[in-house]
């Protein structure tokens, strides 16, 4: 917490006391970032359409523990949401995946190769997908964990053992 407030004051002082500086309008977004999206803080709305064009909205989710796993042009680490989904079987869990592959047929392509049985919102065009840019996407893979609150508690974790580790530590 200690950290977030003081980068905070150092990004507004660099937007307040710098503002010709090129670099202000990224400095706009870090700020904006890590005051909506550090951990601790609730997750933003998601809403879209599944691969299938479901309805598909995370507050569905509440009361269960929810790793949203953000990807594009291919899906990375199928084997470990695998693995995590079988670890966690009969638990209040889900997994949400999120792509904004520019061709949905692609998309559709990766879930069936890597037998993703788990939801995927599509969220294109490619980089600036609405789920996308509210959550502050920009690289893939990019993973949250939600507690049964929709709050974030964990960020940016892709294997296993971290995964299931922090998933176990948010279960009633």
């Amino acid at each position: 917490k200690e950290a977030t407030t003081e980068a905070d004051k150092l990004f507004s002082r660099v937007i307040r006391d710098f503002p010709k500086f090129n670099q202000v309008h990224n400095a706009k977004r870090e700020l904006e970032e890590l005051r909506r999206m550090a951990i601790g803080n609730p997750a933003p709305p998601m809403e879209g359409t599944d691969l299938d064009g479901n309805p598909l909205s995370l507050s569905d989710y509440r009361g269960k523990v929810v790793v949203v796993y953000f990807w594009s042009n291919g899906y990375d680490h199928p084997d470990e949401h695998h693995k995590l989904m079988a670890a966690m079987a009969g638990k209040p869990f889900a997994l949400i995946g999120v792509t904004c592959d520019q061709k949905l047929d692609r998309a559709r392509a990766d879930v069936a190769k890597h037998n993703v049985t788990w939801p995927s919102l599509w969220d294109a065009p490619y980089w600036k997908g609405p789920i996308h840019s509210n959550w502050y996407v920009r690289f893939w893979p990019s993973t949250y964990i939600l507690d049964q609150n929709g709050i974030i508690r964990y960020r940016d974790l892709r294997w296993f053992g971290e995964l299931e580790k922090a998933v176990n530590s948010l279960m009633p």
